[in-house]
């Protein structure tokens, strides 16, 4: 077997070397764009969730509202009772 010259070992040591880099660039390409789609769909999930958030802090305040309207109402009708019953009582004292 004939061994190849330094010439030609040369040229397949940078051919080797030109391989190499080559594979290391496809290689931190697709780390690359993988790192980016991930991100990418970390953000929509993030906005997705706090748009969920949101609409449930929404619902909340609407029904938080609500709660404060009827409580308010029902307060008011007592207070109305308790009115004419103290109504009634001063009468009834100042009566007798």
């Amino acid at each position: 077997m004939a061994q190849p010259s330094a010439e030609e070992r040369k040229r397949q040591s940078q051919a080797r070397r030109e391989a190499n880099e080559k594979e290391r660039r496809e290689y931190w390409e697709i780390l690359i764009e993988g790192t980016r789609d991930a991100h990418e769909k970390t953000r929509l999930l993030f906005d997705q969730r706090q748009e969920n958030l949101y609409r449930r802090l929404e619902e909340l305040e609407l029904n938080l509202r609500d709660e404060i309207r009827e409580h308010g109402r029902t307060t008011r009708i007592w207070l109305a009772v308790l009115s004419t019953l103290v109504a009634i009582l001063v009468l009834l004292v100042l009566w007798l």
